[in-house]
């Protein structure tokens, strides 16, 4: 009775001990899974967000140059008010990037979307001062007031889009390599657990196997003495 409890302490410890080994492999894996899915994310919210939102910044800057072009062009209300929403759009990319910034403690990054935030103003202004004028030399000579002011934000805002972009491309080649380092720990922690739970599988089956020869030889003297 005693060795058959042994027996059965046995089989019970090799089933808890391969359990626990299932459970080691699954948690390395979800810990591999969450960490490069949250290193991921955090790139798309962060440094490639702030990218493609001063690329969107440069673009209605350019939009608002050309709605201005069509309106000393051909005189429009409707350039007009392209032209300004052109700039809101610009301004609202410009909050959201000093926001994002701000959000990754980038001081540097928040004052330089708010410096070109408050140049864009001036352009607004200036452009508004424009279309007040009525048509003619007057008009003409204040667009020589509105195109200086445009031009102020081109300079500023290719300087951030390339810090940017880099700083994106910068933090896409640490995160994959991140991703691969713990893909590598988690495959080769995987491998060990499976390594051991074989040995220890091996080792326990082969103790049950003596245990049962001890008993089975046990057995064989009874009945010869009986």
């Amino acid at each position: 009775m005693r060795q058959q409890t042994t027996i059965g302490r046995k089989i019970g410890l090799g089933f808890a001990l391969v359990l626990v080994l299932l459970g080691v492999i699954v948690g390395i894996y979800e810990y591999a899974v969450v960490t490069t899915t949250s290193g991921f994310t955090k790139l798309a919210d962060e440094d490639t967000a702030i990218a493609m939102r001063v690329n969107a910044a440069k673009i209605a800057l350019l939009e608002a140059r050309r709605h201005e072009k069509d309106f000393l062009l051909r005189d429009g209300d409707k350039y007009v008010k392209m032209q300004e929403e052109s700039v809101f759009e610009l301004q609202d990319e410009l909050t959201t990037i000093a926001s994002l910034y701000k959000k990754i403690g980038d001081s540097e990054g928040t004052t330089e979307a708010e410096g070109i935030n408050t140049l864009s103003d001036a352009y607004l202004k200036a452009f508004k001062k424009m279309v007040a004028t009525p048509a003619g030399e007057e008009r003409l000579a204040l667009q020589k007031e509105v195109s200086p002011a445009a031009e102020a934000m081109e300079g500023p805002l290719d300087k951030l889009f390339e810090k940017a972009k880099t700083k994106a491309a910068e933090s896409t080649v640490r995160t994959e390599e991140h991703a691969k380092l713990i893909s590598t720990i988690a495959l080769a922690l995987g491998a060990a657990a499976i390594v051991a739970g074989a040995v220890i599988s091996f080792l326990i089956s082969k103790s049950t196997a003596k245990s049962l020869r001890n008993i089975s030889l046990s057995l064989n003297d009874g009945a010869v003495q009986v």
